[in-house]
């Protein structure tokens, strides 16, 4: 069990947001908006696309584990960022119209025949109606879509239409936030408006998605915008210390001006912290920042609902954090709709289909290199990563290496021609299952000399990844509370 710090038990400490005051945080409502489907024609690599996403509002999200995670996967340049952008286009296609012409040429797919064109399905709130309805129900459908011409790269964007015609969505209202590949932490931002590459400024709606729309601006350092004298600091530590790593406590106070974090029964300051660490840090405070800055007062921020965009989301994680930070995410932010992307079979094989995407070569789409979306049948929940990897979501003939295989193929040559010793060299080469040492390796070893596995309780939400500082991992605790 994840014990708080005695900071935060006290309640001693605060927080607010930089260029928000106390008073007017929360102030702005976010909406409550979930992405239901999503429409593509010739974006980019994308020939074409027809998804439905999963989201905590579905009528059979009961019956899912996890019905608020959609993964893409998919090879390189196969669109996953593509999909999570468009996404975007759609959703903010009028706060898009005044961007840079060059910036729109790069949407229409090179030997497409249409115009580029994003849709997005949206389930809304009735309170973000213009004049919302007495009675009815609570949640409305409605469409939101961005269309680029090919010719002249002109944006047009959809009314916002709800589906049976009664209003339209407010703007903005709705809360949706997106982290690209690069999540570096760097000078401190204003909470409403962000300033683009070109020096301008973007609304708060917008300046929510900059990181993954345009690869920036970097992230806000936690110590630009957590303080000691906000009355919802103890919640927005809590947050962000259930979002960390189990063998990685947020203290909840500061030394000379920095935020420190027990890793591994040690105390440190943010920056000392892994790179992989930190860089899923700088992603986490930052959505915990975008809520505290929508969530009305007297509302909890985990019941803020939304939509959440990660590109890369294993970016630099052992592969044991891998295994269990969807899980985190899910569970801890139960009423946010995540779209995320992943190269990680770890991630893919503790998913259900219903959670992956496939990006995949479009054989049948005009041009070439085009690429269409799809979920598949096939479900690899629980398979070893080697499993996930030659499955069709991956795609490989095997998991070995390239240099490997050509052994085994030398090998196996020279077997045919009736070499014996050949034929026991691939025997013993394809039969090894682990490294000497390891419990499941083929070598003989005293079992009083193999390695221990450790209980499930300890290894599930654990993430041994080396500090800055160079820790062993003897030094690691074996909970969160043990620190």
């Amino acid at each position: 069990m994840r014990r708080r710090s005695p900071a935060l038990a006290a309640g001693r400490s605060t927080c607010y947001a930089v260029g928000v005051s106390s008073n007017s945080v929360g102030r702005a409502r976010g909406g409550h908006l979930h992405v239901t489907e999503l429409d593509l024609r010739d974006v980019r690599c994308i020939a074409r696309a027809q998804i439905d996403f999963l989201h905590p509002d579905r009528p059979d999200s009961t019956s899912l584990e996890f019905p608020n995670l959609n993964v893409l996967v998919g090879l390189n340049g196969g669109g996953k960022s593509t999909l999570l952008k468009a996404v975007i286009l759609a959703m903010m296609g009028r706060e898009l119209e005044s961007t840079d012409r060059s910036w729109r040429q790069t949407w229409p797919r090179l030997g497409g025949e249409s115009d580029c064109s994003s849709r997005v399905g949206v389930l809304f709130h009735s309170s973000d109606l213009p004049e919302a309805p007495e009675t009815g129900p609570d949640t409305h459908l409605g469409q939101r879509g961005t269309i680029i011409r090919r010719s002249d790269a002109s944006l047009t964007a959809r009314a916002p239409a709800v589906a049976d015609g009664s209003g339209r969505l407010r703007s903005p209202t709705y809360f949706m936030v997106g982290y690209g590949a690069s999540r570096e932490v760097a000078r401190p931002r204003s909470a409403d408006s962000d300033p683009d590459p070109q020096g301008g400024q973007y609304p708060a709606t917008l300046g929510r998605v900059t990181n993954l729309l345009f690869g920036g601006p970097p992230l806000t350092p936690l110590e630009s915008w957590l303080d000691e004298r906000h009355p919802r600091f103890e919640e927005v530590a809590r947050l962000v210390d259930d979002l960390l790593p189990v063998e990685t406590r947020f203290q909840g106070h500061s030394e000379a001006g920095r935020f420190l974090f027990v890793n591994r029964g040690v105390a440190v300051p943010r920056g000392a912290l892994s790179d992989g660490l930190q860089s899923y840090l700088a992603w986490v405070s930052d959505l915990a920042l975008r809520l505290l800055e929508v969530t009305p007062p007297g509302s909890s921020l985990r019941s803020t609902k939304g939509v959440v965009l990660v590109d890369e989301i294993d970016q630099r994680m052992h592969p044991r954090w891998q295994q269990s930070v969807l899980a985190r995410l899910a569970g801890t932010l139960p009423n946010l709709q995540f779209l995320l992307t992943s190269h990680s079979p770890l991630i893919a094989g503790g998913l259900r289909a219903e959670n992956l995407i496939l990006l995949e070569v479009d054989p049948d789409a005009p041009g070439s290199g085009a690429t269409r979306a799809r979920r598949l049948s096939e479900d690899v929940y629980g398979a070893t990563a080697d499993q996930v990897l030659t499955s069709s979501y991956f795609d490989l003939e095997m998991s070995r290496s390239g240099s490997f295989r050509s052994v085994l193929r030398t090998l196996s040559l020279a077997a045919r021609d009736g070499d014996v010793e050949s034929a026991l060299e691939h025997m013993r080469r394809t039969a090894a299952t682990g490294r000497p040492g390891h419990p499941d390796s083929v070598e003989d070893e005293a079992p009083s000399e193999r390695r221990p596995l450790k209980p499930e309780a300890d290894t599930d939400d654990a993430w041994y990844e080396e500090t800055e500082g160079g820790q062993s991992e003897d030094a690691a605790p074996d909970a969160k509370g043990d620190a």
